[in-house]
C-alpha cells in the first residue's frame, strides 16, 4: 500500500508523533468519523518526507520562529525551514497526486497548522492532538 510506503519514510520521531496523535484520537474522541481522523492523525505530516528534519532541526527552527516571532518563515528557500513552514502544503499536494483521498481530508491535511478555522469539526480535533503530541 502506498500509503504504508510514505509513512514509513518518515522519520523514526515524526512517526511516533503521528502514531501519539492518533492513539489520543482513539482513545479520548467520541466521534463517527474516528476512522477518517486516524487516518489524518497518521497521515498528516506527510509532507515532511521532502527532507531529513531532525528533532534537533526542528528544535532550532522553533526557537528561531519563536526568536523572530514568525520572520523566519521568509527563509523557506532553505529546504528545512520550507519543509517545516509548509509541510502541510507539501503532503496535500502528495496526497492528492497519488490519489484516492476526498478534497475535505487533502484540505485538513493541508491546513492543520492554520489557527483560526472554528468551522471544521475535524480539523480542530486533529489540531487539538496534534499540538498536545
Amino acid at each position: 500500500m502506498q500509503e504504508e510506503e510514505l509513512f514509513f519514510r518518515l522519520q523514526i520521531s515524526e512517526q511516533k508523533h503521528c502514531i501519539n496523535v492518533a492513539y489520543a484520537i482513539r482513545d479520548k474522541e467520541i466521534t463517527p468519523k474516528k476512522e477518517y481522523l486516524i487516518r489524518l492523525a497518521l497521515l498528516h505530516d506527510i509532507g515532511k518526507i521532502k527532507t531529513k528534519l531532525t528533532p534537533i532541526d526542528k528544535a532550532m527552527i522553533v526557537i528561531l520562529d519563536k526568536v523572530t516571532k514568525g520572520k523566519a518563515r521568509k527563509y523557506a528557500r532553505y529546504k528545512k525551514i520550507k519543509v517545516y513552514y509548509h509541510h502541510g502544503q507539501m503532503g496535500y499536494e502528495l496526497l492528492k497526486e497519488i490519489g484516492g483521498y476526498d478534497e475535505h481530508f487533502l484540505e485538513i491535511i493541508r491546513k492543520h497548522h492554520c489557527k483560526g478555522n472554528k468551522d471544521d469539526a475535524l480539523l480542530m480535533i486533529l489540531q487539538k492532538w496534534d499540538d498536545r503530541n
